[in-house]
């Protein structure tokens, strides 16, 4: 199981490692601040964008 949560408004973008958006992530009250992204393959990839008006740029790697 993998998911990305937030304490507040965020709007995301899933990278992966050849920088193809793989997904847009919106984060809000009605999906409860969380996405679950259990779906994805095996590889490395990033997500960028703004949560709570702060920039977000983290590298995650999925290994099943």
């Amino acid at each position: 199981e993998f998911r990305i949560q937030s304490n507040g408004n965020a709007n995301l973008n899933l990278v992966n490692e050849l920088g193809q958006l793989i997904r847009k992530l919106e984060l809000n009250a009605s999906t409860n601040y969380k996405v679950d992204v259990r779906e994805l393959p095996n590889g490395i990839y990033f997500v960028t964008g703004i949560a709570n008006g702060t920039t977000v740029n983290q590298k995650i790697m999925v290994n099943h």
